[in-house]
């Protein structure tokens, strides 16, 4: 559903976001994101290693990331 940027668009996803928040997702993500970064500090090169053991189903990620490396 499209709808212009105004008071009902506002008051809608206000709505929306009270009634589906859910607010214990973000500790999840933070605590993958500091055991990632504690894997990481001691092999710092092998970020592509990590990677793939962290999340093993997702090539496009990795390519993506490798092409960003590349770019730099």
């Amino acid at each position: 559903m499209l709808m212009c940027y105004n008071y009902a668009w506002r008051d809608s996803r206000k709505m929306l976001h009270q009634d589906f928040h859910v607010n214990g997702f973000r500790p999840i993500q933070l605590e993958a994101a500091q055991h990632f970064v504690r894997t990481l500090l001691p092999t710092p090169n092998e970020v592509l290693e990590h990677l793939r053991q962290e999340n093993p189903d997702s090539p496009r990620v990795q390519s993506r990331f490798i092409s960003h490396c590349r770019s730099l």
